[in-house]
């Protein structure tokens, strides 16, 4: 009986030790995770801002251009 019970504690012990490992590696997934997540909404807002830039650009060089071209048609 000793034999099995001392078999059991062994089996117990490898099993909280394995517990605990996959415990913190799970927490340090979750912070990747958490991490990558982040970066991906940066990411999206970066590109969100440079497409409106891009389109205030356009916008600018269009009132530009009708600017320059009022100026023109109205010189002798």
């Amino acid at each position: 009986m000793n034999l099995w019970k001392s078999k059991y504690d062994a089996f117990a012990k490898i099993y909280s030790e394995v517990r605990h490992e996959h415990l913190d590696l799970f927490g340090k997934l979750k912070q990747q995770h958490l991490k990558a997540s982040s970066a991906e909404r940066a990411i999206e807002k970066r590109e969100k801002l440079e497409r409106e830039m891009k389109s205030e650009n356009l916008e600018l060089a269009d009132m530009i251009r009708e600017r320059l071209r009022a100026l023109q048609s109205g010189s002798p």
